[in-house]
């Protein structure tokens, strides 16, 4: 960001960190900067009287005509509920009170632009990083209260920076591209957050995204109708809505027909767990056990829906993918509920009750195609590869369907 600065017109830099010129790369890139005049300054951006006194130094040659605030932290993945205060703390303190000391000691002077930098983790979230989520959804408040005031204002909300640049390490990175945010060059992406700066809303996003990979996993719990107008987001969900893969599903139910219900079972255990060890990398589906936990053999919500991906491919079910969102506790699974999802077997009866069997018609019975049909709509919480299909099936059961005359 400084060398950007330099290079697109500023006279004086001002860097202002807790550790001043002993912060790593610090003496480099003032080295670099040989065009313009470099301060750095070991300063809290939250201490107030610290901050304003660094100011009062800097504007005895220069005017301040820009301010942007970059400061973060960050904090290992954890569920909001197991966060102390103490924790949120530490995470949001240099975002939300540096912003609002920079805020206050600027005053409604007017500025060619006061940046904040923002993440995307305070607009579509982030999992298990609720105190960083929170701290940069208040910089985006702040930036529209300032432009309410008519004051100069633009908070970034970044995806993933790349070029060694950013909160991401290399494994950080490989995680947020299965999740589909790619980690973006420095370059462009500082040529787009001038743009915005230089004319657009005081709320914009920067980041390079895989909607493919993205849309699937984000939409996992719950429909999202944040990205609903984008058309790329569009597309992607109704390619994904309940409809196709009826041939798929035809040669399924052939199949099942001619099993019993412990076959069955079994057939569609198995069918799960060759997916599911195709998800992990495994060989075959024996390094999958049928009664163990999904997490617990390495699945997480973006795996999950890789498997759901692929038992829609393999069987042409299309399960919303809610289905697979909560893989933790695993409930005990009855086997014969498998039934219920499967055509009644066309087999003719045999044996000494055929007559009084076929006497009287059997009340019709809506199976083949409707109880396969429900199960987009399951929100069961299947845990284990022989339970989803257990669980899918129990969920619903057939209904009578009456007959005119």
């Amino acid at each position: 960001m400084a060398r950007w600065l330099a290079a697109n017109g500023a006279d004086h830099v001002v860097l202002l960190s807790r550790q001043g010129g002993d912060a790593p790369g610090a003496a480099e890139l003032v080295a670099d900067l040989t065009d313009v005049r470099v301060t750095v300054a070991a300063c809290d951006v939250t201490d107030r009287d610290a901050v304003a006194a660094v100011l009062a130094e800097a504007e005895r040659t220069h005017p301040l005509t820009a301010v942007v605030h970059t400061a973060g932290a960050g904090l290992p993945p954890a569920p909001v509920t197991e966060v102390t205060a103490e924790e949120f703390a530490a995470v949001t303190g240099a975002k939300v009170r540096g912003a609002l000391v920079l805020d206050g000691l600027v005053g409604d002077r007017e500025l060619d632009a006061f940046v904040l930098f923002s993440s995307g983790a305070g607009v579509w979230g982030s999992g298990g990083q609720a105190p960083y989520g929170a701290g940069n959804a208040f910089l985006d408040g702040l930036a529209q209260r300032r432009r309410a005031r008519g004051l100069a204002a633009t908070s970034v909300a970044w995806g993933g920076w790349g070029g060694g640049v950013g909160m991401i390490d290399a494994d950080g990175g490989d995680q947020w591209r299965r999740i589909g945010i790619l980690p973006m060059d420095p370059a462009p992406a500082l040529r787009a957050m001038a743009r915005a700066v230089g004319g657009g809303p005081p709320n914009v996003i920067v980041a390079d995204i895989d909607w493919a990979r993205f849309v699937p996993g984000y939409t996992m719990a719950r429909e999202r109708p944040l990205l609903r107008q984008l058309p790329e987001v569009a597309e992607i969900l109704a390619a994904d809505a309940p409809g196709g893969g009826a041939s798929r599903r035809e040669v399924l139910l052939d199949s099942l027909a001619e099993l019993t219900g412990p076959e069955r079972e079994a057939f569609l255990t198995d069918l799960v767990r060759r997916e599911a060890a195709a998800v992990l990398g495994h060989a075959d589906g024996d390094a999958v056990e049928p009664e163990r936990a999904f997490k617990d053999t390495g699945f997480d919500s973006l795996t999950a829906v890789e498997l759901r991906n692929r038992i829609n491919a393999a069987t042409g079910l299309q399960p919303r993918p809610r289905w697979c969102s909560t893989i933790r506790n695993p409930p005990r699974w009855r086997g014969s509920s498998v039934r219920s999802c499967c055509p009644p077997r066309t087999r003719p009866p045999t044996g000494p009750w055929t007559a009084s069997r076929t006497a009287r018609p059997p009340t019709p019975t809506a199976v083949s195609g409707r109880s396969v049909g429900c199960l987009p709509r399951c929100r069961c919480a299947a845990s284990t590869s022989s339970g989803c299909w257990t669980r899918w099936c129990a969920s619903r059961t057939p209904r009578p369907v009456s007959r005119a005359g």
